[in-house]
């Protein structure tokens, strides 16, 4: 079984080492399309070209969702008649499959996976530790809205993503699989101060259109607003090692 992923990248050096030790689990080869970063983010993804291509993708430095949007319906295609299945994800979004759920997908002929999806929380930015992946140097997360990140490309024939991509109206045969497939989102929570930044930076960025459509605009939430919703999120976490342990009986 060969399995492809594609995603995105800007400046995301937070992320990139974690991010590789969850591709290196179940992924043959993984395409990022680089948004200017200049970070080291390049740098390191070069260190790992006998996994990862990278791409340069154009957007005037901004974000701009309507971009984004039509890359996510468009470029996973070209896996086709190579992959069994491809991964179409934000670079924070990590997949977990558990034991060998990626070969039932396919055994069971199913086509489109919306993982269990937990947000990871920490309350400082994590020291990256060779031969420890992400969620076992932080395991406190809380259970989010899913994505359909997962999919058979030579069966599916559009995913018809929406805006943000929480929303998709999968074509062609279409078979739902429901089995142990978990993904952590860190969604920029390298402790509080690192997403108030985060956020900063992205919304000096946004694009005329996301402005206009509303696309984003949580990036321009207000450093009270926040610290409120921070102390929020911690309490509804769990330990996301114990959800994964409970999987495994």
């Amino acid at each position: 079984m060969r399995i492809e992923v594609f995603t995105f990248c800007w400046n995301e050096m937070v992320v990139l080492p974690f991010a590789v030790d969850y591709w290196r689990r179940y992924a043959d080869h993984v395409t990022v399309f680089d948004n200017g970063s200049t970070d080291g983010s390049l740098e390191f993804m070069q260190q790992h070209a006998d996994l990862i291509t990278i791409e340069h993708w154009d957007t005037n430095n901004q974000i701009n969702d309507r971009m984004l949007l039509d890359a996510k319906n468009e470029a996973w295609k070209r896996a086709r008649g190579s992959a069994d299945l491809v991964v179409m994800a934000d670079m924070d979004e990590m997949l977990i499959p558990m034991d060998e759920e990626l070969q039932r997908m396919m055994d069971e002929g199913c086509t489109v996976c919306m993982p269990r999806w937990f947000t990871m929380m920490s309350d400082e930015v994590p020291q990256h530790e060779d031969g420890k992946l992400l969620h076992e140097i932080r395991p406190f997360a809380y259970q989010a809205p899913a994505k359909a990140i997962v999919f058979d490309p030579n069966k599916i024939e559009n995913m018809r993503y929406e805006p943000g991509a929480h929303q998709c109206q999968p074509e062609g045969y279409v078979k739902w699989f429901e089995g142990g497939i978990y993904c952590l989102h860190t969604d920029h929570n390298f402790s509080l101060e690192n997403k108030i930044e985060r956020y900063r930076q992205m919304n000096a960025r946004q694009s005329a259109i996301n402005r206009q459509k509303g696309w984003g605009i949580h990036y321009g939430f207000s450093e009270e607003h926040l610290r409120k919703w921070w102390g929020e999120a911690w309490q509804q976490t769990v330990n996301f090692n114990e959800i994964l342990q409970q999987h495994n009986g």
